[in-house]
């Protein structure tokens, strides 16, 4: 089952976001979200970005 939740970005981010239509930003924030998760879990416990 897929969950759905709302991310705040800056509307200068979202100017520039909006610049490159052509890439499916959900899923680049998906990934970027898998990969601190896999990094949290091997160890790497620095919570920032």
């Amino acid at each position: 089952m897929t969950k759905r939740f709302t991310v705040s970005i800056p509307k200068d981010l979202k100017r520039e976001l909006d610049t490159l239509p052509h890439i499916y930003w959900p899923e680049i924030a998906k990934q970027a979200i898998i990969k601190k998760l896999q990094e949290l879990e091997h160890g790497k416990h620095n919570v920032s970005p």
